[in-house]
């Protein structure tokens, strides 16, 4: 996880808001998270295999050399994006209307959001990825056992997730 993750799940999250449709929204969700986890799955154990054939000094070159070229490319499709934005603006009595961010913040489901569910998201992750590594080494595990445990745990949590959120939506 990192930077990369939080920047596709944050947009991935935005967009998937856009579906005006409730059970299409909920299902996008649904699959946006289990492709998010895959896809973080397989990194952990691209970057494990790498790191235990090559070793970590030079997968962490790899990676660097594979953040620099995704900023590339991601330059360029942001200004491609921004371009076909520019050309569709919407006449001004179409546009929605916006709250200020303070208002959009401190309303009571998004404060609920956040200490509920982001707050605790972020703790328990931090836990999970901090001490399965240290738990790991200590018994002289490679960084491949490592990554099978968290795999193991995104794939509970992506198991989980549909359940979860079918009942989250009943509460409503």
């Amino acid at each position: 996880d990192g930077i990369g993750v939080g920047l596709i799940t944050n947009t991935m999250y935005i967009l998937l808001t856009y579906i005006k449709d409730e059970e299409d929204r909920q299902r996008g969700f649904s699959m946006s998270n289990v492709a998010i986890m895959a896809v973080v799955n397989f990194g952990m154990m691209l970057g494990s295999v790498l790191a235990v054939l090559l070793s970590q000094r030079i997968t962490f070159f790899i990676v660097a050399l594979t953040w620099f070229s995704l900023m590339i490319m991601s330059n360029i499709v942001l200004m491609q994006l921004k371009d076909i934005l520019d050309s569709n603006n919407q006449p001004e009595e179409e546009k929605p209307e916006t709250i200020p961010i303070r208002q959009f913040l401190f309303n009571k489901p998004m404060m609920s959001f956040i200490v509920m569910i982001q707050n605790t998201y972020i703790l328990f992750r931090g836990f999970i990825y901090f001490f399965i590594p240290m738990f790991c080494e200590s018994h002289g595990y490679s960084e491949v056992v490592v990554s099978l445990l968290m795999m193991v745990y995104t794939e509970v949590a992506m198991l989980a997730e549909s359940n979860l959120s079918d009942r989250v939506v009943k509460l409503k």
